[in-house]
């Protein structure tokens, strides 16, 4: 697996631009664009085949798992991030 890492939300969105990524772990509290706005911006970027996108925060509350799926995100990992549920939004262990 090779793995980049975007130091912000405007830098995400550079690195969407290059299509490389399968799967994608956002953060939702990043510096500059947060990371629903970022998602909403890769996803005009890539409306077709966009890669899989996974919300990463703190903040567990509905609404916030709401706003995540409306802006696409096809998953959501609360933290602290555990294995077990980072392994289930990847589709590798059983929800």
């Amino acid at each position: 697996m090779d793995c980049d890492i975007a130091k912000n939300g405007r830098e995400s969105i550079e690195m969407a631009k290059s299509g490389q990524h399968d799967v994608v772990l956002m953060d939702i509290h990043m510096p500059g664009m947060d990371g629903v706005e970022a998602m909403r911006k890769n996803v005009e970027l890539r409306p077709v085949a966009p890669p899989r996108v996974i919300a990463v925060t703190a903040n567990v509350s509905m609404e916030q798992r709401r706003e995540c799926r409306d802006a696409g995100f096809a998953d959501f990992v609360p933290k602290p991030v555990r294995l077990e549920a980072l392994k289930s939004a990847l589709g590798l262990a059983p929800a």
